[in-house]
């Protein structure tokens, strides 16, 4: 390998890791300066459990970017769309789920587990970070495709891009919305990179018209979470138990899942069922071993 690569790879890589810490964490910083130690604590609560979920895209990124990785021939660029459009569907299926349920209830949870004052405080903060977690999801896939495509600097450029975004709308949001105001940033910077790695990736790299990635890629999953959230949404109020709050998720679980199986494509039902009975085999070996 040339070492002009290397150093290119190796030191795009190193300094894209050091904007994902200014996104991800300078935001507390910005709080903790301007604000009390309380609204730091409303804060860093809800975001610190969003961050959680950001194991779910590293978990379809590791199974879908080998994939990208090895498509060549004549039929190349057809077969990354199918699979960028599958990913994407694929993503959101798994992602949006828990992204409705705290979309909904994050005052009630908040409110159960850490008492009133989160409820009340915390509630439109949380729910901007929610946003900010689902369009975080969706650029995910399109960041893919430009890796797959050895143009990963450009992801680090993004990356670099958000981190500045993320610092000039906490600065000028931040003295007169508090941390609402650092909620709004995050969203905004992320909102303006998902765009931008939509477009690239989508003119530049897959030749793909967006009527046909909202047709084939958002629509079943956006459809499914509109389902959800109309249902949610009119009872969370009611929620003020433990009891209570499973049976909302176990709801949310069945409502979404259900409309997903039922808006599933043949072939995304196939591969469905095909996870299903490979799992079941790894379940009877696992079961037969000694």
């Amino acid at each position: 390998m040339p070492v002009g690569e290397f150093l290119r790879y190796g030191l795009g890589g190193g300094f894209g890791r050091f904007a994902w810490i200014v996104t991800n964490q300078f935001d507390k910083v910005y709080v903790a300066r301007a604000a009390s130690l309380t609204d730091t604590t409303l804060y860093s609560v809800p975001a610190g459990l969003l961050q959680r979920l950001n194991i779910l895209r590293s978990v379809v990124s590791n199974v879908v970017l080998p994939m990208m990785s090895e498509l060549h021939g004549p039929n190349a660029a057809a077969d990354l769309r199918r699979m960028y459009l599958k990913s994407v569907r694929f993503m959101l299926w798994f992602g949006l789920p828990p992204l409705i349920f705290l979309f909904a209830l994050m005052p009630q949870f908040l409110g159960l587990w850490l008492g009133g004052e989160f409820a009340s405080k915390s509630i439109w903060p949380a729910r901007l970070l929610v946003i900010s977690q689902a369009l975080f999801f969706l650029q995910g896939q399109a960041d893919l495709v430009i890796v797959a495509r050895d143009r990963p600097w450009r992801v680090d450029a993004l990356v670099w891009l958000q981190a500045a975004a993320c610092l000039f709308c906490w600065k000028l949001l931040i003295s007169r919305y508090g941390i609402l105001g650092v909620a709004a940033g995050s969203a905004l910077a992320q909102a303006l990179c998902m765009t931008v790695a939509l477009a690239f990736s989508h003119r530049r790299i897959l030749n793909l018209p967006w009527r046909e990635f909202l047709a084939e890629g958002l629509y079943a999953p956006g459809l499914s979470a509109l389902l959800t959230l109309t249902a949610v949404f009119p009872i969370h109020s009611s929620v003020t138990t433990w009891p209570r709050m499973l049976a909302c998720v176990l709801g949310v679980v069945a409502i979404y899942y259900s409309s997903t199986y039922a808006l599933m494509s043949p072939e995304d039902r196939a591969l469905f069922w095909n996870w299903v009975a490979s799992g079941r085999l790894r379940l009877d070996r696992l079961r037969k071993e000694p």
